[in-house]
């Protein structure tokens, strides 16, 4: 879930695309909703979408608007007479800032490496740039990682 238009966001759905195809999943439109930065209106479009898709175990979320847009449905769907499973939907967001309201709906975000790692690795291409390495041979990836900050 995330606009297309947004860089960011189409990197992150290429990835897990990508993903989904190494382990043999092939994702259709139908399993992907657009939403904007809006709050109000990912909120309703995640509840039309999880209403429309009741067999919906997760959603991966492309910006953290989205993530606590889409939490949000899926606690009060879970809460209501629509809702005949006990099931809870699992929402993944990226780089959704672990803070109390994001905490108390149970959202996993998948993180850039912590700033202490990128600064260190930032210190470390600075003082190769200046020793002569060519920018070319400090091109690095950090991995992100998951994290919980739910309650």
């Amino acid at each position: 879930m995330g606009k297309r238009a947004i860089f960011f966001a189409q990197e992150r759905r290429r990835g897990i695309q990508d993903a989904a195809e190494q382990i043999g999943l092939s994702l259709t439109s139908e399993q992907w909703l657009e939403v904007g930065f809006d709050e109000e209106e990912s909120y309703l479009a995640c509840a039309e979408f999880l209403l429309q898709h009741p067999d919906i175990t997760a959603l991966i979320c492309l910006t953290s608007t989205s993530a606590r847009a889409a939490a949000l449905a899926a606690m009060r769907l879970h809460n209501t007479q629509f809702n005949e499973s006990e099931k809870i939907v699992c929402v993944i967001g990226c780089d959704t800032p672990a803070d109390e309201l994001t905490a108390s709906m149970g959202i996993a975000s998948i993180q850039q490496a912590p700033p202490a790692q990128i600064g260190e690795q930032l210190a470390k291409m600075m003082v190769s740039r200046i020793k002569g390495t060519p920018v070319k041979d400090l091109q690095v990836v950090l991995a992100p990682g998951v994290v919980t900050i739910g309650l």
